[in-house]
């Protein structure tokens, strides 16, 4: 199975789980982030422009705006899927991707501060020894 393979599994397969090579496990979780980042965005933009809703996203779709605001999302979404799952706070699986390509922007400042907390403990603790 090819990473791409392994990456839709995760994302739309049946059960939801990476099956791929262990060391690509994060890059997977990361990839599969951002493209529920991609799609939740698309869906924004069609509520907002064809239905004429508010966004969701309380993002603004106006003129090239629309391109920069589907990039930074997805992007967004899979780093913080990648950090997310690098810490450990996240299990890889399609709930996961789901939640992270949704609300990055919440989950986001809070893994940089649980990793930053977690980097000065471990420099306290090397330090004392």
């Amino acid at each position: 199975m090819t990473f791409f393979e392994s990456v839709f599994a995760l994302a739309f397969g049946a059960k939801g789980i990476y099956t791929g090579k262990a060391e690509l496990t994060l890059l997977a979780f990361s990839t599969a982030s951002a493209l529920f980042g991609f799609c939740i965005v698309i869906l924004d933009i069609i509520s907002v422009k064809f239905l004429e809703k508010t966004s969701f996203l309380k993002l603004s779709y106006a003129g090239a705006n629309v391109v920069i605001m589907f990039f930074v999302w997805g992007i967004g979404s899979g780093v913080g899927g990648l950090i997310g799952a690098s810490v450990g706070i996240f299990e890889v699986n399609r709930a996961a991707c789901v939640f992270v390509g949704v609300g990055w922007p919440f989950i986001l400042p809070r893994l940089l501060s649980s990793a930053k907390s977690e980097l000065s403990k471990e420099k306290i603790e090397m330090g004392a020894q």
